[in-house]
């Protein structure tokens, strides 16, 4: 019997010894990918999209933000970070799902935007306390994301002639460090990707920043024999990259050019404006909550149509390009239509007994807009639902200005 309450005793002491320790080590590591990535693929259910990453991921997620990837979470929005290293309880990710994200004084819809149902505090607290245990040393690199088409590439007649160019803006997201440290510190790497979804990686090239030649305010790189030119201008914050004697025979529509110049913590390069030479940037977006005076339900299934007019506006300017995408999306209904420009507008009007979109008009100079769909199936939608807006082919992120009537039915935030 003595020795079994000896057995016992130290059996007790060494349990408090070993949670002891193990407080003394702190709480366990929390993992972006086995704990944090699931909440943004998984945390809801499948009548609400499912996921944060129906949205956010992809070639062109919405406001830039992809959080399908550790990298595009470190990377953040089009609007700067969205994390805030060692601080969770102030990253503005986490003030977004609680509901306390304010911009410019105005306070910002919870996200996600069609909620609820939100993230409970719970959840939002794993996010949380993965971003207190970063460190700023952990963000390494800054990078943008450029949505690109076909006419960002030029073909050549042979092999090995294709080239493509594009330029843009970037700020510098609240860096410690700027730009022209960085690219003044020899042991940085510049690296350019263009790829697609579906066939990967069709060209890319790494670049020590020792390898920029610094010409006044600018970093320039040139390599003749590739025919590839890259350069930074730190005054002006812009940049530009051409590249000649390519074969990208393979460039699927739409695709993406990655650059990313590492060693930069804490911050990103955000294109603020994008003129391309015949390409896109992420399209302007626009989200509206419709009632049920937006949709007209038929007396068959098969027969609901909606039909509402506004005014879309951005602070980079509304389409210029000869053709854009346009993708329309309301409950289980969604389309995309490629329109061509005629004077000032684009016009798109289906030939007769087509279901889904029947009609869309944007007006490039005034931004008025409509659109009609007939021949629907929506028994399950009911008022207040939310209807996302993407036209394509715009040069720049933009911040977009919504207004309309209130006869049409619908209302905004």
């Amino acid at each position: 019997m003595r020795r079994m309450a000896s057995l016992g005793a130290f059996a007790g002491a060494f349990l408090v010894w070993v949670t002891a320790l193990l407080y003394a080590q702190g709480p366990p590591e929390i993992s972006f990918e086995e704990d944090v990535l699931p909440i943004f693929q998984e945390a809801f259910p499948p009548e609400k999209r499912g996921h944060c990453t129906a949205c956010h991921s992809g070639p062109a997620p919405q406001a830039g933000l992809d959080l399908n990837s550790l990298e595009g979470v470190l990377a953040g929005s089009e609007r700067g970070p969205v994390v805030i290293p060692g601080d969770g309880e102030n990253s503005p990710i986490v003030l977004a799902v609680e509901g306390r994200l304010v911009r410019k004084g105005v306070p910002v819809p919870r996200m996600p935007f069609d909620g609820p149902p939100f993230l409970d505090e719970e959840t939002i607290g794993i996010i949380r306390a993965w971003i207190d245990q970063l460190e700023a040393e952990e963000i390494v690199e800054i990078r943008s994301t450029f949505a690109v088409t076909q006419a960002v590439v030029r073909r050549g007649r042979k092999p090995g002639q294709d080239a493509f160019q594009l330029s843009g803006v970037y700020q510098d997201g609240g860096a410690d460090r700027g730009l022209p440290d960085l690219l003044g510190s020899p042991e940085t790497e510049v690296s350019l990707m263009l790829s697609t979804p579906t066939q990967g990686t069709l060209w890319s090239k790494t670049i020590l920043a020792g390898s920029f030649a610094p010409k006044g305010t600018k970093f320039v790189f040139q390599d003749k024999a590739e025919g590839l030119s890259i350069s930074f201008d730190t005054k002006k914050k812009g940049f530009a990259v051409s590249a000649q004697r390519q074969s990208l025979s393979g460039l699927a529509d739409p695709a993406q050019f990655v650059i990313s110049v590492g060693g930069l913590a804490g911050s990103q390069l955000i294109p603020t404006s994008v003129p391309y030479v015949g390409g896109r940037s992420t399209p302007l977006s626009a989200v509206f909550y419709v009632t049920r005076g937006t949709i007209r339900p038929g007396k068959k299934v098969g027969t609901d149509q909606f039909a509402f007019e506004g005014v879309l506006s951005s602070e980079s300017g509304l389409p210029n390009a000869p053709v854009v995408d346009v993708r329309v999306e309301l409950g289980p209904f969604a389309e995309i239509i490629r329109v061509a420009r005629q004077g000032t507008r684009y016009a798109y009007v289906a030939p007769r007994g087509t279901t889904g979109l029947a009609r869309f008009t944007i007006d490039a100079k005034t931004g008025k807009f409509s659109v009609s769909a007939v021949g629907l199936d929506l028994p399950d939608l009911t008022g207040p639902a939310i209807l996302r807006l993407q036209v394509g082919d715009v040069a720049g992120r933009a911040t977009l200005v919504l207004s309309g009537s209130a006869a049409t039915g619908f209302r905004y935030p």
